[in-house]
């Protein structure tokens, strides 16, 4: 079991490609970049991800659709395109 401050890692390597590693209790996935979240899924069930294209790409399946979408990289370009700040 993973205690609070433990990092869960998959070496994607020994999976053979395209294989689906579920997340049986994740509701919730963030998409993190340099000037910090660029998409938010909540309340979502049943994630799945996957590294395919020769482990060069990270895909995320879930279901039970969000209802909740948040993109703060849609918002930050907005304000950008606004110049607001």
């Amino acid at each position: 079991m993973i205690t609070h401050g433990e990092q869960l890692a998959f070496d994607f390597r020994n999976y053979p490609e395209d294989s689906l590693v579920r997340l049986f209790d994740c509701t919730r996935v963030e998409v993190i970049g340099i000037e910090g979240r660029d998409l938010v899924l909540q309340n979502i069930s049943d994630v799945s991800i996957s590294m395919q294209d020769g482990n060069r790409t990270l895909k995320v399946f879930y279901e039970n659709g969000p209802q909740e979408r948040y993109s703060a990289f849609i918002s930050r370009k907005m304000k950008e395109d606004k110049n607001e700040f």
